[in-house]
């Protein structure tokens, strides 16, 4: 609880310092690069157990569902999710540091930090619409038909919806706010870089 109390107080002086301009100490300045480092190591792992988990789901719908052209978008799907996780396990590879007493040290590390993560928004949002003519194909081979089937599911609407170009719009939907939110992210991280840079270590 301490610890967790001592990092909010932290994450408030840091706010402070980014809205008012003034001086920041390096202990602010490397508190706020070992939570980003904390951060950015959870965000990895559950990278890794979402795409796990999409590669598995595709996997048992490439051997359950036979039909081809929904074959070929199982396909289309699991690579595409394989080429973001080893493009985000490549970009982990970031700069670390042990207990830094140099202010350069931790701003360094928070300037590449933020970098990565503003360059890694921007590209995730590109491959996530690779995924549409996946979806398209999908659809369109009769996937969202055959999924109920193969689950048992005989709800005559849920069939009527899936046989619809329903799941396609709400795909599309999904996809657009996706693209929003990861340059909404961008920029934010883009904006942070410029605090980083106007403010001066003490």
């Amino acid at each position: 609880m301490d610890e967790r109390n001592s990092e909010r107080r932290h994450a408030e002086a840091w706010k402070s310092q980014e809205e008012t301009g003034i001086h920041i100490t390096l202990e602010q300045v490397c508190t706020r690069a070992r939570r980003r480092e904390r951060k950015s190591f959870r965000e990895f792992w559950m990278w890794m157990v979402t795409v796990g988990f999409l590669v598995t789901v595709f996997s048992v719908y490439l051997v359950a569902l036979p039909q081809p052209l929904v074959q070929m978008s199982c396909v289309s799907g699991i690579l595409i999710f394989l080429y973001l996780g080893v493009r985000i396990a490549r970009n982990r590879q970031s700069l670390r540091f042990n207990d830094a007493t140099r202010a350069e040290a931790c701003v360094d590390f928070l300037r590449a930090e933020l970098s990565r993560k503003r360059d890694e928004a921007l590209h995730i949002r590109w491959v996530m619409c690779l995924l549409f003519p996946c979806a398209l194909g999908f659809w369109w081979g009769g996937g969202s038909v055959a999924i109920l089937e193969w689950l048992g599911i005989d709800w005559p609407w849920q069939l009527r919806f899936n046989a619809s170009p329903g799941p396609l719009v709400v795909f599309a939907v999904l996809l657009a706010l996706t693209w929003i939110g990861c340059g909404k992210e961008a920029q934010s991280f883009e904006r942070e870089i410029e605090r980083l840079s106007k403010q001066a270590i003490s």
